[in-house]
Order: C-alpha cells, then sequence, then structure tokens
C-alpha cells in the first residue's frame, strides 16, 4: 500500500505485515519495551524507509522527534486499517 501522511511522507507499506504473526507480537511488545518500536518501524517501513521518516520529521534543530514519529506512524497504521485488503 502507498500513501502519504499529512505532513507529506510517503510511505510504501506490504499490507501483509498486519497478517504477520511476529510483527504483531514485536507491536504487543512496544507497550512494556518502547525498545522494540525501532524494530517495529523497520519492519513496516524498512531500513531506507525508517530513514527517510526520521529525515522528514527532523525538527530544526536536528532532531527526529518521538512525538513527530509517533504521529506519522499514527498516519500510517490508521490508513493500513482502512485499506480494504487488510479486512478480514
Amino acid at each position: 500500500m502507498k500513501g502519504k501522511t499529512s505532513t507529506g511522507f510517503k510511505f510504501d507499506v506490504d499490507e501483509t505485515i498486519l497478517d504477520d504473526i511476529e510483527f504483531l507480537e514485536k507491536i504487543a511488545d512496544a507497550f512494556n519495551d518502547g525498545f522494540t518500536m525501532f524494530r517495529v518501524i523497520e519492519d513496516l517501513l524498512g531500513k531506507d524507509g525508517k530513514k527517510r521518516l526520521y529525515d522528514h520529521v527532523r525538527n530544526d534543530k536536528g532532531k527526529a522527534t518521538l512525538s513527530a514519529v509517533s504521529n506519522e506512524l499514527g498516519e500510517i497504521f490508521d490508513a493500513l486499517s482502512k485499506e480494504p485488503s487488510t479486512k478480514n
């Protein structure tokens, strides 16, 4: 699935990842161990996509903030949840 967030970040995600039990376990683990979220982002977007995301949200001090990344991820997951092929 290709899409674009409201801030202009273009993403390309294989929507079948939402049916990958190991990916879903990582999401669940992220609630207990925030460091797992880094692996979730990379699994979702790939290494290049993760770097592009971080570069996209960098502020004027050169920092990719947690809140900015979280907002983008929220929009990406929202778009994936609305994609007809991801619904059971």
